[in-house]
């Protein structure tokens, strides 16, 4: 394993007989994180666009749920009113301790 020391040996500024960098190497380096910004920012365009797209389909996937619902709750709620009533209804004939 190598340690952070062995590999700031490897960088050229670290290097004794290093005169520094050249124009083209200015140039080229500068082109090449350039290039690396505009990559990254298409891939950041990119995910933005999926995650825009995906929560408007779980939205959408959220109502239609509901939606489908709707039918099973309103059956839930007339039987829990007519159970209520039958069960009130019931309780009249109870004896009373």
């Amino acid at each position: 394993m190598t340690s952070k020391h062995d590999l700031a040996k490897g960088l050229p500024h670290k290097q004794d007989d290093w005169n520094g960098y050249t124009l083209d190497d200015l140039k080229y380096r500068r082109a090449y994180v350039a290039a690396r910004k505009e990559l990254e920012k298409e891939r950041m365009y990119h995910n933005l666009h999926n995650v825009r797209k995906g929560a408007v389909s779980t939205a959408a996937g959220t109502a239609r749920r509901v939606a489908s619902a709707v039918p099973f709750l309103d059956t839930a709620m007339v039987a829990w009113t007519v159970g209520s009533k039958v069960i009130r209804f019931l309780g009249k004939f109870r004896k009373k301790k």
